[in-house]
């Protein structure tokens, strides 16, 4: 891997898969991707609502293990890592391999570098969602906020690089509430926990239905190459 990220895009969909939705959890956790998973990833999984909640969580977790461990050389199901006082993953090889996931609906994303911090979200533009509440509760401060003029989908996508930015210094969604992320680029959090704090902010090219975008604490503009992940362990850049 070279000093830039790798994003490896991953499709968990039956089409793709050939997997649908177990009778029951254990059906998904008993199979050859479940056996990867350790005992944490294990009991997150059976604490998840529908069996398609299970699919997703088993197929996006084994995906970044195979991930992982082939910049590891090792065996996916021996990876182990802490876990922040927020949830995000801690680097592997004592540091030398940074990583972040995110999966929603039908998409996942893995984020992998060897030289910075990474964080990465993907989001599926639910039509259920109402996005002018979701504007008001996570864009306090824009003006006009997003929603107001703005599509469905860039409310999305800004949503998607605030909890980039997040994920990529461990901290909170709700402690970034002020940070404009209506467009990519570099921005600056001006109040709160992270005041002063600045992120390299960019999209990502993902499926229809879906946005992401990749985030690196910093100003400096880094280099990424996006991967999909094909089923079983292969793999193909684009």
């Amino acid at each position: 891997m070279s000093a830039g990220i790798d994003v490896w895009l991953v499709d968990l969909s039956p089409q793709q898969t050939g997997l649908t939705a177990p009778a029951e959890p254990d059906g998904m956790l008993g199979g050859p991707l479940g056996a990867v998973l350790d005992a944490r990833e294990r009991a997150r999984a059976h604490r998840l609502a529908t069996h398609d909640d299970v699919r997703r969580f088993v197929l996006s977790h084994a995906a970044t293990r195979q991930v992982l461990a082939s910049y590891l050389g090792t065996a996916p199901e021996v990876l182990a890592w802490d876990l922040g006082p927020h949830g995000k993953p801690g680097p592997l090889d004592r540091g030398r391999v940074r990583w972040n996931l995110s999966h929603s609906g039908e998409r996942a994303a893995v984020a992998v570098s060897t030289s910075v911090d990474v964080g990465v979200d993907v989001q599926v533009l639910d039509p259920r969602v109402d996005t002018g509440r979701l504007a008001r509760r996570f864009f306090p401060g824009t003006t006009p906020s997003p929603g107001a003029t703005d599509s469905r989908q860039a409310v999305f996508q800004a949503l998607a690089r605030k909890e980039a930015c997040a994920k990529a210094v461990g901290g909170r969604l709700l402690d970034l509430l002020d940070l404009d992320t209506r467009r990519p680029g570099v921005v600056t959090c001006d109040t709160g926990r992270w005041a002063g704090h600045t992120w390299w902010l960019s999209d990502l090219d993902v499926p229809d239905g879906h946005v992401g975008a990749l985030a690196v604490p910093g100003e400096t503009p880094r280099t990424f190459r996006t991967i999909d992940w094909l089923w079983p362990a292969g793999r193909g850049a684009r």
